[in-house]
């Protein structure tokens, strides 16, 4: 566990200093020069004297061709139509499979082996947030931290489910309030020497810059792990992005917990899709069609609005929609303070072609659920109109149970139940 850092040679007693505090070990090894050329010394002798273009731009290299493999363009191209849409008497079915699901259910039993509490400077923990949030000691400041990926994603589509990756990690640093500064990565594919593997791994990269670009994200750092096979199988493709952000004010920070009377409304995007989809994986044990659609300058948009209505005390919580879809990410939202609420969703209904499945369980990316004291509600919808943010009222908090338009009713305890012991089954 070591890295190369370049320093300024009069910031160097500074960054010294740093290490020492840590009780970190640091040497100067070298000086960056404008001849071209690296020397290695032993003592006084030089050793090794080489051209620096060697270990660049002129050093053998090669390039492997990737081909997409013709299964999984079978898949995306497998059309969602050929499954029948939910009926309102399975909603609450549907809804407890896929909060008991092991991508959506509770991470207690998991989180309460480790201390999440060190040193006292988490303020946001596990199932609190969509980020974890640490305050910076001495300061007003905190960094939010996240880690995202959705594999099935990158499979169906590696240059969009690399988008993904980033835009999600950034998305639930903003739903925190945090200003989303750099990534980290952990690409895990299988072989590159394969085609169909190289072209996974080359379109997913490539996705990931275009959105760490557009997003402001630098990439600071990243490693590989390739290989990852058994026999003719391979993982799913699986850029993990690790994400920080910065909150200038940590008493701003907020979670994703609802309170009874509170407004919620979904900021970005109406539409979903089941393409890709949690939902469609547990229904058909499949993962096919096209993942969503990924418009980058809306997630920029939403992002802004969501983090700039936190600052101004409007946004009393947030939640993205990610897997499972909007009724899910609703009912995380009610699970701590065990309430329910009342839903609208006539005009998604519609925005979504009339299916049910894809308006209650579908993904999309570019929107988050917000909740909002009835106070504010005027205030937030001219922010919206202001900033260009699309924004629907979904309904009200309130009560035990979780109606959805009339066409159901589900008891949250119960949901919460299936959510809170799917990883213990």
């Amino acid at each position: 566990e070591r890295m190369l850092v370049i320093v300024r040679e009069d910031s160097l007693p500074a960054v010294r200093a740093i290490f020492e505090r840590w009780d970190l070990h640091s040497d100067v090894i070298g000086r960056v020069t404008d001849d071209g050329r690296v020397r290695v010394l032993d003592g006084a002798e030089i050793v090794a004297d080489v051209p620096a273009g060697f270990y660049t731009d002129k050093c053998p290299t090669y390039t492997n061709v990737g081909r997409e493999s013709p299964a999984i363009i079978a898949a995306r191209t497998r059309s969602v139509d050929e499954i029948a849409d939910l009926q309102t008497d399975a909603i609450e079915g549907a809804l407890l499979r896929l909060l008991a699901s092991p991508n959506i259910c509770s991470r207690q039993p998991i989180v309460r082996t480790y201390d999440h509490t060190i040193m006292s400077n988490t303020v946001l923990g596990p199932h609190a947030g969509d980020a974890a949030v640490v305050r910076i000691k001495g300061t007003r400041k905190g960094l939010a931290l996240k880690t995202d990926c959705n594999p099935r994603y990158v499979y169906l589509d590696p240059f969009l489910g690399g988008q993904h990756a980033v835009a999600e990690a950034a998305r639930n640093l903003s739903c925190v309030g945090a200003e989303p500064l750099a990534l980290t990565n952990c690409l895990n594919f299988g072989s590159p020497e394969k085609p169909a593997g190289y072209f996974q791994l080359e379109q997913a990269v490539r996705g990931m810059a275009l959105a760490a670009e557009r997003l402001g994200t630098p990439v600071v750092s990243g490693n590989v792990s390739l290989y990852n096979e058994s026999g003719d199988e391979t993982i799913l493709p699986t850029p993990t992005v690790g994400m920080v952000g910065l909150l200038d004010d940590i008493s701003q920070r907020v979670g994703l917990i609802a309170t009874p009377n509170q407004k919620l409304a979904l900021i970005g995007s109406v539409t979903a899709t089941l393409g890709g989809s949690e939902y469609l994986a547990q229904l058909s044990g499949a993962t096919f069609w096209q993942p969503p659609a990924l418009d980058l300058e809306l997630e920029v948009r939403v992002q802004a609005f969501v983090r700039s209505q936190i600052r101004a005390g409007v946004i009393a919580a947030a939640h993205d929609t990610s897997e499972g879809g909007l009724l899910v990410a609703v009912c995380e939202m009610l699970f701590e303070n065990r309430v329910g609420a009342t839903l609208a969703i006539d005009e998604l209904l519609v925005a979504n072609g009339g299916r049910l499945d894809r308006t209650l369980f579908g993904e999309a990316a570019a929107r988050i659920v917000v909740a909002v004291a009835p106070a504010h509600c005027t205030r937030l919808e001219r922010s919206a109109r202001e900033q260009d943010v699309p924004l629907f009222w979904l309904g009200v908090v309130h009560g035990s149970d979780v109606h959805v338009g009339e066409l159901a009713h589900v008891n949250i305890a119960r949901a919460r139940t299936a959510w809170a012991n799917g990883l213990a089954r």
